[in-house]
């Protein structure tokens, strides 16, 4: 669980026109555990909470890791339970971004 489970995995999220902020959810997990780990393997976020209880979790109703949501303007546009990789990031999010032509910033 935690943050181990929500790793992006050689996403490449930049591209014109738009840049996709990455925020990791660390959970359940203690938090300098977590920074020794993302110390460890490289960390591909710009933000991370840190959410020992599972509160914001729950909110957002995750079931279990990896889960990705795609935010815009504060509301989740597209959930995905699965590790997110370049194929995953074509094929179910781009789309969503391209159909919805969203401002992602």
């Amino acid at each position: 669980d935690g943050i181990r489970d929500w790793s992006v995995t050689g996403v490449q999220t930049c591209a014109l026109p738009i840049c996709i902020k990455i925020v990791g959810l660390n959970y359940k997990d203690d938090r300098s555990d977590a920074l020794v780990w993302l110390n460890k393997f490289d960390n591909p976020y710009d933000l991370i909470i840190h959410d020992f209880k599972g509160t914001l979790a729950l909110d957002l109703g995750v079931t279990g890791a990896p889960e990705t949501f795609l935010v815009n303007n504060g509301k989740v546009v597209a959930h995905y339970q699965g590790e997110v990789n370049q194929i995953v990031w074509n094929e179910v999010f781009q789309p969503i971004i391209n159909s919805k032509n969203l401002s992602l910033k």
